[in-house]
């Protein structure tokens, strides 16, 4: 017992020892590799305060949260799309006011103080001084190998933080060198690098840990040397393995371009077969011929072929009961899941029945033990009333007492039959003693303890009773509850497993009718779409009718794509925008009966009041809505084009245009259809929201001075274009709430903004935007150009313009974007060549460059002549 006295002091010295003697045990992976990774980034590292900033405010509202369960405001720097917009963090006085009220939420913060700057920056030299000093101790610590690898992958880890090594890494390993060279170079990088972190982060280093500028020419040395070490290894190794990329042969890089020249010139064909590629062809080639001489184009379709390509749209007839058959066997397989849960839920059933039989005989045993609890309640009541007499007979305090004491000792129902006997004789003993006291109540009194005993032996074998049939009665109902409780969770598990199942069953079913949509009939069903079709099988149970119409319905989906198609390939597919021209076209007859080139479906009825005024570049422009911005969503987003005049009324800058624009998905985005899609929240209550934001134009991109206002309150942003394609204008760009609503992730269904066509092949992708909005790349005509034509398209002072516009159209949408290039051989035939843009531009830059310098060189010569 007196051990005990000191268990708690034993464990204080018991966890002292383990905490001191852990400075003098080997260092493992995590050990080593948490402080690295915290040297490396919070200290040795051109951005180090940063870093240590963030976390430390991190830390400090993780605190709070934990405590709390609340999140304050992020005091972090914003960074991706936000501080591309120019978003900055909140103020601190939003951050203290939100603590403040946290604080009188929850009185254990009371210590909490305020954030000032001053706090924030030596929150952060305590992280960096943390870090220094965790590092230089780890340094006289001894490592298992484990140890080694972890600080090895920490430094390395965090050396993908520091912007300045990221900056220098891809400058090593250009051309061809030896060993020792390679190493120099990778030396120097090395150095260098180390050197212009140092040099950043200097001064925050030392505010930190003063002193450890003497530490900087020590790390650069290091630098140097890992670097020298690392070149010189990767050099070795290239030399052994002989590494180094070898370029095609002419012929196979000839053939390679002309495969992927021709891949995009199918991805463009809407006509396929033999017939309708030939037909594209020659109707490209006089359209780009037609375009060029300035000649009016002239689009049209062989009825022929379209009737041709109209028996295409159905599989065959044995392809089509086969894919049938597939369907109706993944969907039957539901069928089998149900049997199996019929058959569980049927022995459940009678199990049951069961379980109710047994309650019934409960029922029937409660009655008896009442009637059993009654008789026993009524012997205990006469037997009282007995012991009151028993009492009355006797003069003595402490005896009546002792007797008293007795008689309700002897009520206990757990009493044993030993105590139960001993407490009898002295009851016995007493009243005979009483009885020889007074002989005139002797006789009384013996007859009486008689009847007592005869009462108690009686309450003794019905209380006996009352608590055999009592535990039989709770063990049947405890049985009966825990059965019962069984059953309801054997049924739950059947039902969640047979909903499982048929999730399963309706995904599989689903891919399958979407599978056979695009492999069989050459178009791609919304996810939604093919649910259903999925659904309307199972809950038929795979009739034949049901999956004739599924069938039916892929046939009609092909042909209304290939109407659209078609449609597409007369009014949009020969559009010239790249020339800054409306082309001049006579007659556009894709199939008897469709609409004239530019036609469009009608536009949603104006709201009153409103009235269309005329074209623009966004679209049709709308007026008479001024300040109704709700209005003006509705009937854009319903339009999915389109121009709104002074939507908003702004007290400071005036007017605001809203535009419906474009999706994400459409070259970055902009306008109501940008907003809709990624910040839906900001649009709620967007007139009152604009008119309470104030001009703030700080982080406006350098760039972009007067050509964009900002617009900002405590909870987001607004960008306000006011230069658009050199026009000066006032439209709503984009709007953001901090820390708002965000673009659904993957796999989460798209806004109604932002359907559209299925991604696009990589041989689409790759094609060039230069057809309006379609974003396909065109392949040039097979044909070269006359020097006549030639002539026209460079004096023409609009086509530099309308092309310089273009490219970077492209380049924003797609960075990867390739153009094919063509030359005619001697014999008639053409060869192919395909380059990314980019490095297209790169190049024709170069040769610019080199044609001035060979000017200049040219004027020299005839100077010194």
């Amino acid at each position: 017992m007196s051990l005990d006295l000191f268990a708690s002091q034993l464990a204080a010295a018991d966890q002292d020892v383990a905490h001191n003697a852990a400075r003098f045990l080997p260092a493992g992976f995590g050990e080593t590799f948490d402080v690295a990774w915290r040297s490396g980034t919070e200290f040795n590292n051109s951005i180090g305060y940063q870093l240590a900033r963030t976390r430390a405010l991190g830390d400090y509202a993780d605190d709070i949260y934990q405590k709390t369960g609340e999140r304050l405001p992020s005091l972090a720097e914003p960074s991706g799309e936000l501080q591309m917009y120019g978003a900055t963090r909140p103020p601190l006085e939003v951050f203290n006011e939100a603590q403040a009220k946290l604080q009188e939420k929850y009185p254990g913060l009371d210590y909490l103080s305020p954030l000032t700057d001053e706090r924030i920056n030596q929150m952060a030299l305590d992280r960096m001084r943390k870090a220094h000093d965790d590092a230089a101790a780890m340094q006289s610590r001894e490592t298992t190998w484990g140890g080694m690898l972890g600080g090895l992958t920490g430094a390395l880890a965090a050396g993908f933080k520091d912007p300045v090594l990221v900056a220098t890494l891809p400058l090593g390993g250009v051309g061809e060198a030896g060993i020792a060279l390679r190493a120099l170079e990778f030396a120097v990088i090395g150095g260098g690098t180390a050197a212009a972190s140092a040099a950043i982060a200097a001064p925050n280093r030392e505010a930190a840990a003063p002193g450890s500028s003497s530490e900087i020419p020590g790390e650069i040395l290091g630098a140097t040397i890992a670097g020298g070490l690392l070149g010189g290894g990767f050099a070795a190794l290239g030399k052994l393995f002989k590494a180094g990329g070898k370029t095609l042969p002419t012929a196979a890089r000839e053939d390679l371009n002309a495969a992927t020249s021709e891949a995009q010139l199918n991805a463009t064909n809407p006509f396929p077969a033999a017939a309708g590629d030939t037909m594209h062809r020659d109707n490209l080639t006089a359209a780009t011929r037609a375009l060029v001489s300035g000649e009016p184009v002239i689009a049209s379709t062989d009825p022929a072929v379209i009737r041709a390509y109209r028996e295409q749209f159905r599989i065959p007839e044995n392809a089509v009961a086969l894919s049938e058959v597939q369907l109706a066997d993944i969907a039957k397989s539901v069928g089998k899941f149900e049997e199996r849960a019929a058959s569980a839920r049927t022995v459940l059933e009678k199990r049951d029945v069961e379980i109710t039989g047994r309650e019934v005989a409960n029922i029937d045993r409660g009655g008896v033990l009442d009637g059993l609890g009654r008789d026993v309640a009524e012997i205990q009541g006469e037997r009282n009333a007995l012991q009151g007499r028993i009492d009355a007979l006797s003069h003595d305090p402490e005896t009546a007492g002792r007797l008293a004491a007795i008689e309700q000792d002897l009520q206990a129902p757990a009493l044993s039959a030993a105590r139960r006997s001993d407490l009898e004789r002295e009851r016995d003993l007493i009243t005979q003693t009483l009885g020889g006291t007074e002989a005139g109540n002797a006789r009384e009194l013996a007859s009486l303890q008689q009847q007592a005993e005869g009462l108690d032996a009686l309450l003794h074998r019905r209380q006996t009773a009352l608590n055999r049939l009592q535990a039989v009665q709770d063990r049947a109902t405890s049985g009966s509850k825990s059965a019962r409780a069984s059953i309801d969770r054997e049924r739950s598990a059947i039902e969640a497993t047979l909903i499982s199942h048929r999730e399963f069953v309706g995904s599989d079913l689903r891919r399958s009718i979407s599978r056979l949509a695009q492999e069989g009939y050459g178009v791609r069903l919304d996810r939604s779409e093919a649910q259903d079709l999925a659904d309307l099988v199972m809950s038929r149970n795979a009739h034949s009718e049901d999956l004739r119409f599924v069938t039916d319905t892929l046939a009609a989906r092909a042909s209304e794509a290939l109407d659209a198609r078609m449609a597409e390939a007369g009014e949009r597919f020969l559009r010239p925008e790249t020339f800054g021209e409306t082309p001049d076209v006579e007659l556009f007859s894709p199939m008897p009966g469709a609409a004239p080139q530019g036609w469009r479906p009608p536009l949603p009825d104006l709201p009153q009041g409103a009235t269309l005024a005329d074209e623009m570049q966004h679209g049709p422009r709308l007026v008479g809505l001024d300040d109704r911005p709700d209005d003006a969503i509705a009937w854009l987003r319903e339009a999915k084009t389109g121009q709104v005049d002074s939507a908003v009324i702004h007290p400071d800058i005036g007017p605001i245009d809203f535009v419906y624009g474009e999706t994400r998905g459409q070259g970055g985005g902009y306008g109501i259809a940008k907003m809709a899609e990624e910040h839906a929240d900001f649009l709620e209550n967007i007139g009152d929201r604009l008119r309470g934001m104030k001009v703030s134009n700080e982080g406006v991109k350098p760039w972009r001075n007067g050509q964009e206002i900002v617009l900002a309150d405590a909870n987001g942003r607004a960008i306000i274009k006011t230069e658009w394609d050199g026009e000066k204008t006032r439209l709503l760009f984009n709007g953001f709430n901090y820390g708002g609503e965000r673009r659904p992730p993957k796999g989460r269904a798209r806004s109604p903004e932002s359907e559209g066509p299925a991604p696009q092949s990589r041989a689409q992708s790759s094609l060039s935007d230069n057809i309006g909005a379609d974003r396909r790349l065109v392949d040039a005509a097979p044909r070269d150009f006359s020097a006549a034509e030639i002539a026209r398209l460079g004096d023409d002072v609009e086509v530099p313009k309308a092309l310089d516009h273009d490219v970077e159209h492209i380049l924003a949408a797609n960075p990867e974007a390739e153009i094919s290039f063509q030359t005619r051989l001697d014999d008639g035939s053409y060869k192919l060549d395909t380059m990314k843009l980019a490095d297209v531009l790169k190049q024709l830059d170069a040769e610019e460059q080199a044609g001035k310098e060979l000017l200049a060189c040219a004027i020299g010569l005839e100077a010194a002549e």
